[in-house]
């Protein structure tokens, strides 16, 4: 691997699973996808040599490696399928339908920062793992962004943040942090007006 750089893939990033259903951003070809965040992991590296985590755009030869994780909505019943996610039964657009345009985005992490993310997740496994290897680097995390955002946070999400806030009145940043959720809820219905969740339907 070039530049004495070892690329690890953080345990919970599933973007590259080629045997399982994926939701979400899916990278199609792994290898070659892999060859292109090294190749670009180290002219960041090169440009900004003092980085503990790295959020990359990607060089467009990228992109027809990688299925956007939303895709347009559609009046065509057939587009969707019911699957599961965190057991629930949830809607998604069809794989096949999802953005071919957009920017692909990763983040990775130095192998001290990853190992410090690991230490704040308890994960001691996975802290094992990474610290008995070879890796410089971990990948943490890979996204075709599409509208010049990243797919913003759910309904679910958005009623359990403010929720949360509208019971935290005690902190003095409450006011602000209520109006913060306000835009980021007004943001994400104009986004999920347009676009909807792909997973794999199998």
């Amino acid at each position: 691997m070039s530049s004495g750089i070892r690329l690890g893939i953080a345990a919970f990033l599933r973007v590259l699973d080629t045997e399982g259903a994926v939701i979400g951003t899916k990278v199609l070809k792994p290898a070659e996808f892999l060859n292109i965040v090294l190749r670009d992991l180290a002219e960041d590296i090169r440009r900004n040599c003092d980085h503990l985590v790295r959020h990359i755009e990607l060089d467009d030869d990228a992109r027809p490696l990688v299925s956007a994780g939303v895709g347009r909505r559609s009046d065509d019943a057939s587009h969707y399928f019911i699957g599961k996610e965190n057991g629930l039964p949830k809607l998604f657009l069809r794989r096949e339908w999802a953005e071919v345009s957009g920017t692909v985005k990763v983040t990775v992490c130095s192998k001290r920062a990853y190992l410090h993310l690991c230490e704040m997740r308890q994960d001691q496994d996975e802290w094992n793992r990474i610290n008995n290897s070879d890796f410089t680097h971990v990948l943490t995390n890979v996204d075709m962004v599409v509208d010049q955002i990243r797919e913003p946070t759910t309904a679910e999400d958005l009623a359990q943040g403010l929720a949360d806030k509208a019971l935290d009145q005690g902190n003095v940043h409450h006011v602000t942090q209520l109006e913060g959720y306000y835009a980021v809820a007004t943001m994400s219905v104009g986004f999920w007006k347009k676009w909807h969740r792909v997973a794999d339907d199998h």
